[in-house]
């Protein structure tokens, strides 16, 4: 474990530190590089910028000059290349291995009036979105607004409740005061902040590669149900007419999937009505860190009308021969799910570090433990958790979030 002195470069890419003798071996060797915005790969203790990286189908790659192509065995598999210039070896990363789907079910009907969907969505999008609806600066604006909205609220529900007493002629006091103001609180419609960090990261990868696995299964069956609607009826075992089935073709881009799934994981996830299995898992952590329901396109912007929840109700009524399985838990999102392997290398990443209240009052404080990453807190909150002060305090959140560096 390293220090926190400042450490001297004694070239060959060791640094040491004067005081304790600690070293540390950066550049291509260095092995606590992080992935910061942008795709920098950068080292935390020295600070310097060891590479470039970009998240696409086929994993992590470095950016860099084009280099002769390189065969290896598992091209699934998440790569990442530290340092400028080639290579020696590649590193698979631990983690989710996204498997390309095999669709069991072709169909052959050319119709035009069918608007097909690409399948193959990078893992880098599905990521951002989650980051912007996050962390994002819409996000934090949209917060802000909410929270003064919730502040005046209070705040008029004070006022009424002494205006009443006022006008009875009896004494009104301040306890009851803040109670009737509290209450004037609607907690079901609160929603927390994403903190960016270790912890946050990876719930995001976890999250990204499962959506696109939905994504893989449900681009198929938006044909195949579409194509089972067109059927002369002798051949239909349900009723679904041309019309039901026309919600195919409406446009599914990446926004609408990825908000329309977080959405029903939110609020409790989903079952079929016949045999109650899973077609949708349920994830509380949806329901306290993204937008509310219908404040979503304020942060991604104007979506389709595809609707998730009912499309897959009509898809589930349907035998898998004609139109396939329509449930999207994470062992059939996720196939190499089994085998993610978790390390305890490295720092702690505290529980506190993953959300922070939109409206919280200052002043804040960076707190960190021996073995863990710092994290950011009001002086009031880490006073009561009895953690140990790093630095502060500072006025504002973003202030202290700058100190805030392993």
């Amino acid at each position: 474990m390293l220090c926190n002195c400042p450490l001297t470069d004694v070239g060959g890419s060791l640094f040491q530190c004067a005081i304790h003798g600690t070293e540390h071996v950066c550049g291509r060797a260095c092995r606590s590089g992080i992935v910061k915005d942008k795709g920098l790969i950068v080292c935390p203790i020295t600070s310097i910028v060891l590479g470039k990286v970009a998240v696409d189908v086929g994993g992590v790659r470095a950016m860099r000059t084009p280099a002769p192509k390189r065969k290896r065995e598992n091209p699934n598999a998440w790569i990442v290349t530290l340092g400028p210039g080639p290579s020696k070896k590649a590193k698979p990363l631990p983690g989710i291995c996204p498997v390309p789907e095999k669709v069991d079910f072709e169909d052959d009907n050319n119709d035009k009036a069918r608007r097909s969907t690409k399948s193959e969505i990078p893992l880098s999008v599905f990521a951002g979105i989650l980051h912007r609806m996050l962390h994002g600066t819409e996000r934090q604006a949209l917060e802000r607004a909410n929270n003064k909205k919730r502040f005046q609220t209070m705040l008029d529900a004070g006022r009424n409740y002494l205006k009443c007493k006022q006008k009875s002629g009896s004494p009104g006091n301040l306890v009851d005061a803040f109670a009737t103001m509290l209450t004037s609180v609607d907690l079901d419609g609160y929603r927390m902040l994403g903190v960016p960090g270790p912890l946050l990261n990876d719930i995001v990868h976890f999250l990204a590669t499962y959506i696109q696995g939905a994504f893989r299964r449900i681009a198929p069956i938006r044909d195949q149900l579409q194509a089972y609607s067109l059927l002369p009826e002798s051949q239909k075992t349900h009723g679904i007419t041309r019309g039901q089935g026309s919600r195919a073709t409406v446009k599914m881009d990446p926004v609408t999937f990825t908000v329309q799934i977080i959405k029903i994981m939110g609020r409790g996830g989903m079952r079929s009505l016949a045999d109650q299995r899973v077609l949708v898992p349920s994830l509380m952590f949806c329901n306290v860190m993204f937008p509310l329901p219908g404040q979503m396109s304020k942060i991604v912007g104007r979506m389709s009308k595809f609707k998730l929840e009912p499309f897959l109700r009509q898809a589930d009524k349907i035998e898998d021969e004609l139109v396939g399985n329509p449930s999207l838990t994470v062992a059939r999102c996720i196939p190499a799910y089994e085998d993610l392997v978790v390390h305890d290398e490295g720092p702690l990443v505290p529980s506190v570090s993953i959300m922070r209240m939109p409206g919280e009052i200052g002043p804040f404080c960076v707190y960190q433990e021996e073995g863990e990453y710092p994290v950011v807190l009001s002086e009031r909150v880490g006073y009561f958790l009895d953690m140990t002060l790093k630095s502060g305090p500072y006025a504002r959140w973003h202030q202290a979030a700058k100190h805030c560096s392993p």
